[in-house]
């Protein structure tokens, strides 16, 4: 009885130990994802959910084909390289004007979101973006038929690419890194300088997740 009561002295000190401990530092609590998130995206739980879900598809396809897929989080201004599924190098990258909206015509002034394939353009030292793909096709005809559009834009003539510029510089719609970075970029690519490109709004910062 007497062990049994000594245990339980000490376990009760340690108790209140670790409970002063705790009021003295308390735990610090990382704040609801959304609120990591500039408002201007609308971050909600569900579409982060499904930005994940692209992530990690792409990730694989790149692990599974043995081919670089690179991955941007418009939120965060990251671009990442993905090679046999590992992140290689994570860029800074300037966007659009109003990077938050997803890009529907030429001229609206807005970033790509989606999922995309590349080819290199040696004349321009610059990735281009087969844009639009069949979903940004669709939205457009189904915005136009609504009349929600002026009839005199288009879809499709403005290239869309990842190239070099001053990181402080606003686009059209291209993806810009600097010299440098594009120089690495390419250099990782291999010979062809193509891949996989996947346009998020947010979700992939390890913040998010």
């Amino acid at each position: 009885m007497k062990l049994i009561n000594t245990l339980l002295t000490a376990g009760l000190v340690a108790l209140l130990a670790n409970n002063t401990l705790a009021k003295e530092k308390p735990i610090q609590q990382k704040p609801p994802v959304c609120e990591t998130i500039s408002p201007e995206y609308n971050c909600n739980l569900k579409d982060l959910t499904e930005n994940q879900h692209q992530f990690y598809e792409a990730v694989c396809r790149s692990n599974g084909r043995n081919t670089p897929v690179l991955i941007i989080d418009k939120a965060a201004e990251e671009m990442t390289l993905y090679i046999q599924g590992k992140p290689v190098k994570t860029y800074q990258t300037a966007l659009s004007c109003t990077p938050h909206k997803k890009k529907l015509y030429d001229g609206d002034g807005n970033t790509p979101e989606g999922h995309y394939f590349t080819e290199f353009n040696p004349y321009t030292q610059a990735i281009q973006l087969k844009f639009p793909n069949w979903n940004d096709s669709d939205s457009f005809i189904d915005t136009k038929q609504e009349g929600s559009l002026p009839k005199q834009v288009t879809q499709g003539l403005e290239r869309i690419a990842v190239r070099s510029g001053p990181n402080s510089s606003c686009s059209e719609g291209d993806l810009i890194l600097s010299k440098e970075d594009l120089k690495h970029l390419l250099e990782k690519l291999g010979p062809d300088k193509k891949s996989e490109i996947l346009i998020l709004d947010y979700g992939t910062k390890e913040s998010y997740l």
